[in-house]
């Protein structure tokens, strides 16, 4: 099952931590991302994406599990449903659209998925 969600941000806006507990897996294609800001500094903010391993792991700091994906038009990113993400501040002009899309594999049972047809 795929359900498909837009997403059009203006400047100063972005999308708060979350992920999907309903899904499989998440995609987001970028259509536009605006013009860049004068830094290129992804941690300063111009919409990246912000993905964080959720796994819990007591000695392993949570900004060695966090990563910053710079995104421009035409960018395709899959993820697991369950990877927390997010976006910085969009700080740039213009306006940034992508298509988010949610997929869930459905099955009878688990030995349908790997079959051949």
């Amino acid at each position: 099952m795929i359900r498909a969600i837009p997403v059009i941000q203006t400047p100063g806006q972005r999308t708060m931590p979350h992920y999907h507990h309903t899904c499989d897996h998440v995609c987001c294609f970028y259509l536009d991302t605006g013009d860049a800001p004068e830094s290129t500094d992804p941690r300063i903010g111009n919409g990246e994406l912000i993905a964080c391993d959720p796994r819990p792991m007591r000695t392993f700091p949570f900004w060695e599990k966090t990563h910053w994906i710079t995104t421009y038009p035409g960018l395709f990113v899959l993820h697991p449903a369950g990877v927390w993400h997010e976006t910085n501040t969009f700080s740039g002009s213009g306006t940034r659209v992508l298509i988010a899309t949610t997929l869930r594999i459905e099955s009878h049972n688990y030995t349908d998925l790997y079959c051949e047809a």
